[in-house]
């Protein structure tokens, strides 16, 4: 956990009341965990906070989420340095370099909430739909083959049908690896929970259903386009299915998975495999033949 706490004012959330504004910890505080965790057989660093974009900006040295990628890279051991909870108008150039020139992963967990600009307003995120549009045409630009990352928000107050229908249309356009679709939740205490014009359930639950409906369409696609290329994964472990292992494209948990033939590599390995097939969000592989 590189931070804790946040500065943004978003109104359907509550982290600010209870976490507080935002704390970064030193570089050399993370630089040493990392060493640590590097002794102790890590082979992947997963840096985490409220927002990790403004990493650094409370600091007196005004470090930054891509100097400190830069720190972390110099620390042998862990190959895959991955970012999660990036803010969309705090995606800059300087992190998009650190992703293209390895010094993370080619992975960005990047909540963009939503895509109507009414919508945007009335939640406070500070940025307009064509925003969002632009900061991932850039990163699937600069970084080809990145995996996205994405959250969204449905049933906000006011959400019209037309704002669903511009989310609805951004998230069919098959930008993001792994989506995850939420229904809106007053928050006490938020400015969110005050205002009017709910969304009925049933609609909510409908526009939740056909984001998810559409994305599975997606990724069954992606899926199938994988068969028969050879990848690299790392082995997370075992168990009375097989070997379970990820590619650089899926955080550990919450992402999708491989699943390999028992006994195929241990915890921590490197492995090049042969996809066969998928089902869902698991593609199914085995080890390729030497030199592959």
């Amino acid at each position: 956990k590189i931070a804790e706490g946040c500065d943004r004012p978003c109104a359907f959330c509550s982290i600010p009341s209870f976490r507080g504004g935002l704390r970064s910890r030193s570089i050399d505080s993370l630089e040493r965990e990392a060493l640590g965790l590097a002794l102790r057989g890590a082979r992947e660093l997963v840096l985490v906070a409220q927002d990790t974009t403004a990493y650094g900006s409370d600091l007196p040295d005004r470090a930054s989420l891509a100097t400190l990628l830069d720190r972390l890279a110099r620390v042998e051991g862990p190959r895959w340095r991955r970012v999660l909870y990036a803010f969309p108008s705090a995606v800059d150039e300087a992190l998009i370099e650190r992703i293209a020139g390895g010094a993370a992963c080619r992975y960005l967990d990047m909540p963009i909430q939503h895509v109507s600009d009414s919508v945007l307003r009335s939640m406070r995120r500070g940025m307009s739909g064509r925003l969002v549009r632009e900061t991932v045409g850039r990163l699937l630009e600069r970084v080809p083959g990145i995996a996205l990352r994405t959250s969204v928000l449905v049933g906000y107050p006011g959400e019209s049908d037309r704002d669903f229908e511009e989310l609805r249309r951004f998230v069919g356009e098959g930008a993001f690896r792994h989506l995850g679709v939420f229904r809106f939740s007053p928050q006490e205490g938020t400015p969110a929970a005050d205002l009017p014009d709910a969304v009925p359930d049933e609609v909510v639950l409908g526009r939740q259903q056909e984001l998810l409906d559409l994305q599975e369409e997606t990724v069954r696609a992606r899926n199938a386009s994988w068969t028969g290329r050879t990848i690299e994964v790392l082995v997370d472990g075992e168990d009375g299915e097989g070997t379970w292992a990820r590619t650089e494209g899926d955080a550990p948990e919450i992402d999708g998975a491989v699943l390999l033939p028992p006994g195929s590599g241990a915890p921590g390995d490197f492995l090049r495999v042969r996809v066969a097939g998928a089902a869902g969000a698991t593609l199914f592989a085995e080890p390729a033949p030497s030199g592959a």
